[in-house]
């Protein structure tokens, strides 16, 4: 496991103590999701996102932001959409 999956899966274990859902012992994917939610809000403003975007007049790539972040490009690809889905 590299640097960059060990920030992703100690996020996502922050993510179940923010939830209250440390004392998950059924897995189950509902609240996997929500630790993984809270685990990339953990890693990732989405306001440094935007500002990003706004300092570069719009033009920004998830590769680029995932490396800005210290985040894989999948880990950055879905915090977008996930993040798209709540505006």
């Amino acid at each position: 496991m590299d640097a960059v999956q060990e920030r992703e899966v100690i996020a996502h274990e922050i993510g179940h103590f923010l939830t209250g859902t440390t004392d998950n012992i059924y897995r189950d994917k509902y609240i996997e999701k929500l630790a993984d939610e809270a685990g990339a809000n953990f890693l990732i403003s989405k306001e440094e996102i935007v500002n990003h975007i706004e300092e570069n007049e719009g033009i920004c790539d998830a590769q680029h932001l995932s490396q800005i972040f210290g985040v894989s490009l999948p880990y950055m690809m879905n915090f977008i959409k996930v993040s798209l889905r709540d505006a």
